[in-house]
This record gives C-alpha cells, sequence and structure tokens, in this order.
C-alpha cells in the first residue's frame, strides 16, 4: 500500500465540495463503527477513567446540576448511539436529572430507540427539534465540519439560548480556512477545516463568549499524535483539534 493510501483528508476546497460519499452516515459500515453499550454495562463498570473521548462535557453538566432546581437538557448535534451519554451518566451520582437528545441520521435514530428504550431520558431525533424545547447545553463533538453550512448550523443552535454551546473535536486552529475530502473506506465525505478565529468571532455575534479552550489528544493508526496532514501546505496543517466552549452574555460575570 502507498503512502498516498493512508491520507485521511485529500484536496483543498474553498466552497464545501458534493458529496460523493455515497450516502456513508446511513451505511451500515458507519453504524457499526459508532461506541455501543450493553443494558449489562452498570455505572459502575462505566466509571469516568472509561471515557475514550477527552470532551469535557460531564464536568459542565455536573457543575449545572448544583445549581439548578430542574433537569439538565442536553442537545447533542451528531450525537451516534449515545457516544457522549453514556460515559456522562457514569460521571454523576444522579444521572436521571439529564434529559438527553441527540439529533442523527433517521438509520441512527432507529437503532438507537430499538437498542436503549428502557432509558427514559435518552431521546433520539432525525432532526434538529423545534424551539419550543429547553436546552441548557448543545454539544457537537466531531460533527459540525461535516455541515455545508456551519453558520447556519451554530445560528440554530444559539437560537436555543443555551447556557452553553460546547464545540468539541472541533477542526479549528491557527490555519487558513478551507474544505476538504476525507477518505472513508473508499467513499469522500466532505469536510471543513477552519481557522478558529472564524469559529470565536462568528459565536460573538451570536451572544456567545469563549470561555474554554483545549487542545484533543487524537489517536491515529493506534497512536496519539497530531493529525497526519503531511499532503497539505503548512498554512493548511492542523496539528491538533480542539475543545472549545461558549457561554451566553447573559451568564457571564462581568
Amino acid at each position: 500500500m502507498s503512502k498516498t493510501n493512508l491520507y485521511i483528508w485529500e484536496g483543498i476546497y474553498d466552497r464545501f465540495p458534493n458529496d460523493d460519499s455515497g450516502g456513508i452516515f446511513e451505511s451500515e459500515r458507519w453504524l457499526k463503527s459508532l461506541p455501543t453499550f450493553s443494558n449489562a454495562q452498570s455505572r459502575e463498570t462505566l466509571s469516568p477513567h472509561s471515557l475514550i473521548h477527552e470532551y469535557p462535557l460531564a464536568p459542565v453538566v455536573a457543575t449545572l446540576i448544583v445549581s439548578s432546581d430542574a433537569s439538565i437538557g442536553v442537545l447533542d448535534f451528531g450525537g451516534g448511539l449515545g457516544n457522549s451519554f453514556f460515559p456522562l451518566i457514569a460521571s454523576l451520582p444522579a444521572p436521571d436529572l439529564v434529559e438527553y437528545h441527540v439529533v442523527e441520521t433517521p438509520t441512527i435514530c432507529r437503532h438507537g430507540r430499538e437498542q436503549y428504550e428502557e432509558y427514559h431520558n435518552l431521546h433520539f431525533h432525525e432532526r434538529l427539534p423545534s424551539g419550543k424545547n429547553r436546552f441548557d447545553i448543545v454539544h457537537a463533538a466531531a460533527a459540525l465540519h461535516y455541515v455545508a453550512d456551519w453558520h447556519m448550523m451554530l445560528g440554530r443552535f444559539a437560537a436555543y439560548k443555551p447556557r452553553f454551546i460546547l464545540l468539541f473535536g472541533l477542526t479549528a486552529g491557527e490555519i487558513k480556512t478551507f474544505a476538504t475530502y476525507q477518505n472513508y473506506y473508499g467513499s469522500k465525505v466532505p469536510v471543513w477545516f477552519w481557522n478558529v478565529n472564524e469559529i470565536i468571532d462568528t459565536m460573538k455575534d451570536l451572544g456567545y463568549k469563549l470561555t474554554y479552550k483545549s487542545l484533543l489528544a487524537s489517536a491515529y493508526l493506534g497512536e496519539v499524535q497530531p493529525l497526519p496532514m503531511e499532503n497539505f501546505p503548512a498554512e493548511y496543517r492542523l496539528e491538533r483539534k480542539c475543545n472549545l466552549i461558549f457561554t451566553h452574555n447573559d451568564h457571564i460575570q462581568l
């Protein structure tokens, strides 16, 4: 196998390219790649040390729980089969105080409802819920870069007026903004890479201020290492994905 075949991302485009993936997000291969949790896995076995993603969702939810008289509403855009829900409830002494809503493809939603129907506080939606729903947190982990009109999507997140918007595993940093193709088992999936200041400025215009930023240690080819982007010019190479937390201006103490 040549080195070229190992490249995860290829191509540089000013606009979001056509989707040549053949509906990969509805495929069995994508579905089987998602983490699942069996009914036999209790909160004790799913300890915080079992987390496979270093996304700081649980501490944010835990902080809100102690200062709230009601359950905490979380909207998870692109949340798979509850990828972040199960590690979250494993970390909380009172997991029933979380109402968790996942937005996913119809195939994933169908499997999620069938597989986890006994979890009354885990809900699956094939599209963003109506504005009548109340969410304290909007969470998007490794998902926004698949959205062609990401400005519009951030605006829809902000329209819920959540206290926090969490963008984790974000392909953003001190680089030029560009679109490219992600190679996925023979399919080509269009994705965004951003200059992080474009995200921050967009969120500022929506009434949200950056209050947390960290880099994400990701594993590629079984090893934690920088993103393999040697095939891109230096100004387009992102070394690490990042985690960003934005707080609504009304909740920032000056």
